[in-house]
This record gives C-alpha cells, sequence and structure tokens, in this order.
C-alpha cells in the first residue's frame, strides 16, 4: 500500500520543524562552546594566579635568603677581614675560602635555604660625598702588627660636569714627641695622643676664598693639580712616606655642593676600605635573589665631630 502523500500545508509543518530543530542545535552547541571558553579562562585564570603567587613566595624567600647570607657575613667580617689580611687558608676563622682580596662563603645555611656569598675587599675608596656629610678612610694597616701607611695617597676629586666646590682634607696622626708628623712640622691641632692638620681647596672657577688653596695654579704641599684619570678634574698628592708622618686617618669634606671623590694608593696600595658583599640565594624552582650591600673598613664620624670640643674638665666660656 503506497504510503500517504503529505499536504502542502503539512510538509511546510515538517520543515518549520526541521529548521527549528537545527536553531535550538545550534543554539546548544553555542552555550556549550561559550560555557568551555568561560571555563577555561576562569582555569587559566586561576592557574596563572596561582603560579604568581608562588613565584611571589618563592622569590620572598630566595630574597629572605640572600638577605639572611649578609647579616650571617657582616657577623662574621672581623675574622673574614683578618683571613683576608692575613692570606690565611680556608676556613681559618671565617669558614670561608680565601683568594686574593676576595672571600668565598658558599653554601651558607639560611634558614631552610642556602646562600652563597661573596667578599670582595677593596683598596680604592670612590663615592659622592653629600654637602653636610664626611667620607673617612684608614691608613692603618691592621697587620699583625700594625702599621702606617708609608705611600703616597692620591685624592681625586669633582668629575667632569659637576658644579664647582671646595674640599676640605683633616689628616688625623698619631702624637710622637720631637716628631714632625702630620705632614706638617707643627700641625694645626695637637693633643697628648693625636694631631691633626687641616688642608682646604677650591676649584677653578671660586676664588677669593681666604685660606683655600687653588688647584690650577701652582700651590704648597701637598699639592693639587690637574687631574689625569678619566672622569675627574683634580688630583691632591699627600706624600706619606716620612715614618714621622703617623697618620691614622683621612677625613674628606665638601663645601657647597656634593663632590665626587676617588682613593687611591700612589706606588703603594692602600688599606682595605671597603667591602662588597654579594649574598645569591636560590629556590627549588629555580628563582634566583641577589642581595649586594658595601661596609667601609673604618665607620666615618658624623660631620658634627668636626666641630666637638672634648675637655678632661670643666670649660670655662
Amino acid at each position: 500500500m503506497a504510503g500517504r502523500q503529505l499536504t502542502r500545508p503539512e510538509e511546510e509543518v515538517t520543515m518549520e520543524l526541521r529548521m527549528k530543530s537545527g536553531q535550538i542545535l545550534i543554539l546548544v552547541l553555542l552555550i556549550v562552546v561559550v560555557s568551555l571558553a568561560v571555563g577555561l579562562s576562569v582555569a587559566s585564570r586561576n592557574l596563572t594566579n596561582l603560579r604568581i603567587s608562588t613565584q611571589t613566595q618563592e622569590s620572598q624567600r630566595a630574597f629572605s635568603a640572600a638577605e639572611g647570607g649578609v647579616e650571617d657575613t657582616l657577623s662574621r667580617l672581623s675574622a673574614i677581614k683578618t683571613d683576608i689580611t692575613t692570606g690565611a687558608p680556608a676556613g681559618a676563622q671565617s669558614g670561608c675560602n680565601i683568594s686574593g682580596m676576595e672571600a668565598n662563603c658558599n653554601n651558607r645555611a639560611v634558614g631552610d635555604m642556602h646562600a652563597d656569598i661573596n667578599v670582595k675587599a677593596r683598596n680604592t675608596y670612590e663615592t659622592t660625598v653629600p654637602l653636610g656629610e664626611v667620607a673617612q678612610i684608614t691608613l692603618i694597616n691592621p697587620g699583625p702588627p700594625e702599621s702606617y701607611y708609608p705611600g703616597t695617597l692620591s685624592v681625586e676629586w669633582l668629575k667632569t660636569g659637576e658644579e664647582e666646590a671646595a674640599i676640605e682634607l683633616t689628616l688625623v696622626c698619631d702624637t710622637s714627641l720631637n716628631a714632625a708628623n702630620c705632614f706638617s712640622t707643627s700641625a694645626d691641632q695637637k693633643s697628648i695622643n693625636y694631631s691633626q692638620n687641616r688642608f682646604a681647596f677650591m676649584s677653578n672657577t671660586i676664588s677669593g676664598m681666604t685660606g683655600f688653596r687653588d688647584c690650577v695654579t701652582a700651590s704648597p704641599a701637598p699639592p693639587c693639580s690637574i687631574a689625569t684619570t678619566t672622569g675627574y678634574q683634580y688630583k691632591i698628592s699627600l706624600d706619606l712616606s716620612d715614618p714621622n708622618n703617623k697618620a691614622r686617618i683621612l677625613r674628606i669634606k665638601p663645601f657647597y655642593k656634593p663632590v665626587s671623590i676617588l682613593i687611591s694608593g700612589s706606588g703603594t696600595p692602600l688599606p682595605t676600605q671597603i667591602y662588597e658583599i654579594n649574598s645569591v640565594a636560590k629556590t627549588d624552582l629555580g628563582i634566583t635573589r641577589r642581595v649586594q650591600v658595601t661596609r667601609t673598613a673604618l665607620p666615618a664620624l658624623p660631620a658634627v665631630f668636626d666641630y666637638v670640643l672634648y675637655s678632661e674638665g670643666d670649660i670655662v666660656k
């Protein structure tokens, strides 16, 4: 028996139902795709946040370990100084490997991590001295035995491009009876134990200052001249080879403007002036953090001490 033929209206209804079914399927697929996209986006963001959080925590752990390595090294710096000065074998006092002017203190336990520390001793002193502050260097070789610096001290100052300024050098020495000490037969000020001598220098364009020496024209000892080192304009030379000088400390104070300085030994290296400490810590995830600290061998007294009057008894105005 032949199937019943659909009438025209029935065919239209059937086609309409098929079209609606197709549209519903497309909508369902679209909803599924959008839901997957949103879900993947949320999951990706959560993973990203988790990764960032983990990296932040690991970074903080590494940084804390590197800081801890610096603190541990500073607490043992005296022993490290001795080992570097004497050229002691590994682990003599500091537990570090000494090589020339360096100490390597590797795999130091800091909490649940380890840090590798490198300490470099530098016998040159380079810095910018702010106005109102003082730079200070030591002229004593710690030994043992302790000895005075026997060479020529070079003070280069005022970098090219810096504003014109002036500086004062204060040489502090041990007092010895009947000795021409402190770079002069009669130092500016003397006490039972110490004496000091002060020298003030001006740059080229500053004039009319009483008591300041000109670095361009000829000046009495210690001489100041045009510097030959690239980057600095002037150079002051202090010949401390005379054993009667007994110089212990040099203080440098700027006037009018901050001044950049480079202090080194000419012929004979200076005693160690700066210790540069580098501490590196690395986590299991490979995150590395480094902390660098510099420490002067001789901490500088504040500039106010240059204006302090000391007396064993009462001071009468």
